[in-house]
């Protein structure tokens, strides 16, 4: 949580405000975005979580936000995921991300898909990483995908999901749980 707090308060006539004035404090900046607080860069075990991804571009109707993934027979699957619905054919969402230490680097991503059965072509800084099936699941496996590895670079990456093929007219649902990544 954010907080830029502001105090009121009484003083009967005839009191002395101790309190000196913080003009410096009032114009310190506040968080304006998530990843101001938690940003997408590699913790000590080399992972991004999903939730932690800041999405850059979604193109179709479809929307995305945090949703948790209550699985408590899978501690692979970490308590929450970035989850896209509504996604269509064609549609795609693009995430970014940090890298601190740029590099060669293989990386396993744990993704689901809801609704239907799908392809899904995943880009890393404009360069296909892998397609893959996304196949619908009754529950979410620890089957992570693993993408051809890539050099990123320092700074903003950015990873791209496109929709092929949807089978369903509402769209599919896609979530990303977490993206590990290991230097080459």
């Amino acid at each position: 949580m954010n907080h830029a707090p502001i105090t009121f308060w009484y003083i009967m006539p005839g009191g002395n405000c101790e309190i000196e004035h913080d003009v410096e404090g009032v114009r310190e900046s506040v968080v304006q975005s998530r990843d101001q607080l938690i940003p997408p860069v590699m913790n000590d075990q080399n992972i991004i979580e999903g939730e932690d991804l800041i999405i850059s571009n979604i193109t179709g109707d479809g929307s995305a936000r945090i949703m948790p993934i209550p699985v408590p027979d899978k501690p692979n699957w970490t308590r929450s995921a970035m989850v896209w619905t509504h996604a269509m054919s064609g549609d795609s969402i693009t995430f970014q991300f940090i890298c601190e230490d740029p590099g060669r680097y293989g990386i396993t991503g744990y993704y689901f898909v809801r609704n239907g059965n799908t392809r899904l072509n995943f880009l890393i800084n404009g360069e296909t990483v892998l397609t893959a099936p996304g196949k619908q699941k009754r529950s979410m496996e620890d089957d992570p995908a693993v993408f051809r590895a890539i050099e990123l670079s320092e700074g903003y990456n950015e990873m791209t999901v496109i929709v092929m093929g949807a089978t369903r007219q509402d769209g599919i649902i896609f979530g990303v749980d977490y993206l590990k990544f290991k230097k080459l």
